[in-house]
């Protein structure tokens, strides 16, 4: 009998566990850039979400994953929206899945690496993609330390926005690149530079979502005055993860019979 308890919460706590880390959005990809697919997306971390993109069209379908080669894009409704493009990286050709943060007269893209670290990118019609890279430094001057900051970003940005240099100001300004400077920046040099169309922000709406997660098992051993004795409690506890902008915050509540 307490084998029997024992394997049927494990198999659900599994079960639960497994499924708790889906999160299944409304969202499309495009296989190419005129052939649209609706369905739902796992909506994972930034780097993974870089990686490939596990899709389903009908609830029956089991979830088919498509790499950066596979298709030309996705995007969650109201949501991120990423596109395929190639890349030089570690100076070797890589394609991923970029953020598309706005497209105008420049585009601005974003990723992130297994570290966490951000990667912002720029482009412009007929030019290549090329990182906003930016960085600070420590340095040890008479006892002292200061912070350096390397803003090689400036050059890409400068040779982007030629067309318009009194838009110089602006991009000495920017300190370290976001998400909301970026676009700030972008929409405004579009509106100095392109007056017959406006560019377009792919802004994502702030969502709260709440998983639940439960685990369940059969304590066989307890320590009571030190000594080791059998025991036939089985305990189960449950999880509710609130996860804002990809990050979660956890409230366990347990309980034990």
């Amino acid at each position: 009998m307490k084998k029997t308890l024992l394997i049927i919460f494990f198999g659900l706590s599994l079960f639960i566990n497994v499924t708790a880390q889906r999160n299944l959005t409304s969202g499309y990809i495009l296989k190419n850039k005129f052939d649209t697919l609706y369905g739902v997306i796992d909506d994972k971390n930034y780097y993974l979400n870089s990686q490939f993109c596990d899709f389903r069209e009908n609830k029956s379908d089991s979830l088919k994953r498509y790499y950066p080669k596979d298709i030309y894009g996705y995007r969650f409704i109201d949501g991120k929206y990423y596109i395929s493009k190639a890349l030089g990286i570690a100076g070797k050709d890589s394609i991923m899945f970029l953020e598309f943060l706005i497209n105008g007269e420049v585009d601005f893209y974003f990723s992130q690496d297994k570290s966490k670290i951000n990667h912002y990118y720029a482009s412009k019609e007929n030019s290549p993609i090329l990182e906003l890279k930016y960085s600070k430094e420590l340095l040890h001057i008479d006892s002292k330390i200061y912070e350096r900051e390397n803003k090689q970003y400036i050059s890409v940005l400068e040779y982007f926005t030629r067309d318009y240099p009194d838009f110089k100001n602006d991009i000495y300004k920017l300190n370290e690149p976001n998400h909301k400077n970026l676009i700030r920046i972008g929409e405004d040099y579009h509106n100095h530079v392109c007056k017959d169309r406006k560019c377009i922000i792919y802004d994502k709406k702030i969502r709260y979502r709440l998983l639940l997660e439960i685990a369940g098992g059969y304590k066989i051993f307890t320590n009571r005055y030190d000594y080791y004795r059998l025991s036939g409690n089985p305990f189960f506890g449950i999880s509710f993860y609130i996860i804002l902008k990809e990050n979660r915050f956890a409230k366990n509540y347990a309980c034990m019979s």
